[in-house]
Parts: C-alpha cells; structure tokens; sequence
C-alpha cells in the first residue's frame, strides 16, 4: 500500500515539473532503468511486481517491488552502466540490460547467465538480484535475512514518504504564495 502511495505521489510531483522526461528505477542508490515517459504506456502494480508497459515492447518489463527503492522523474541525460538480472523465483530472469544496442546480447535460463557480443565492451558490471528456483531448491530461503531486508526497506521507504512530503508541502505554500 504504501508503495502505492508512494509511486502516486512522485506521479504528481512529476506532473508539477514540466520539464521532466525520463522516469528511473533505483535499487541500492543506483539507476538500475530508465525510460523516456513517452516511451512507458503504463505501469502495473500488483501484490508482486512492478509491470512496465513499454510502447515498443509486447510484453511487460516486470520488476519485483521488493528490489525498488524509489521512482524519480528527470530531464537529466542517464548513463546506465551497469546489468541487472532479475530473478523471481523462477528459472528465468528480467534482464536490464543497457548495452543491447551496442551489440551485447544477455540470456539467464535455469540460473546460468550467457552474454554475448558482438562490441568490445570491456569490465561489464552487473547484478544479480533474487533468487532462481534452483538456488531455492538447494538453499532454501533464510526468512530472518529476508525480514531484516523488509523492514530495512519499509525504513527508508518511510523516510522517502516523510521527505517528498515535506517537499509536496513546500510546492503547495509557493502556489499559495503566487
């Protein structure tokens, strides 16, 4: 729920600033996708997953909730460096991958991640979050590390909230001003 009120809010503050053209997906303080707003048709919250309607895609880009620290709007120019890999307890993965136009091609099946390309990109980094139905399989899942990182992430979702709505009352006394 309160993600829901978060991604609303940031929707309305984004809708004040006329400028803004890009949306961005954070995890851990990192930009871990961007998009142009005209670009994104619809996103689709469900009890699981973020779901990315993009405008030149069939399907949907799905990005677990858990793995979203915050959306923010930008007019800024975004320098994806880096991979993700998204595993959602199942055999395959949402890949994010930044250098597909550059001629790099990536592929996560039952937990084993092929890249392959065509450019001299050097040092790739990436990440790889979740967990595929094999390593579920054969280590299980520690409940107490997954609670800690919940309540890690409901605090800083908390404090996000708290923030954006000292700002959100900021912009309301300037247009009380004017």
């Amino acid at each position: 729920m309160r993600k829901i009120i978060l991604i609303l809010l940031l929707t309305f503050l984004a809708n004040l600033s006329f400028g803004q053209q890009k949306i961005r997906v954070h995890n851990s303080g990192n930009t871990m996708y961007s998009k142009e707003l005209n670009a994104v048709d619809s996103i689709k919250l469900d009890n699981t997953y973020a779901k990315f309607k993009l405008s030149d895609a069939t399907s949907t880009l799905d990005i677990q909730k858990t793995l979203i620290d915050s959306l923010t709007f930008t007019s800024s120019t975004v320098n994806l460096d880096k991979i993700y890999i998204i595993y959602n307890g199942t055999d395959n993965a949402t890949i994010i991958n930044p250098y597909a136009t550059a001629g790099l091609t990536i592929t996560a099946t039952g937990g084993t991640v092929v890249a392959t390309g065509t450019t001299g990109i050097e040092n790739l980094e990436y990440n790889i979050l979740g967990s595929s139905a094999k390593e579920v399989e054969a280590n299980g899942i520690e409940l107490g590390e997954m609670n800690k990182k919940l309540l890690q992430k409901v605090e800083e979702l908390t404090l996000y909230i708290i923030e954006i709505n000292k700002e959100l009352q900021e912009v309301k006394s300037k247009l009380k001003m004017n």
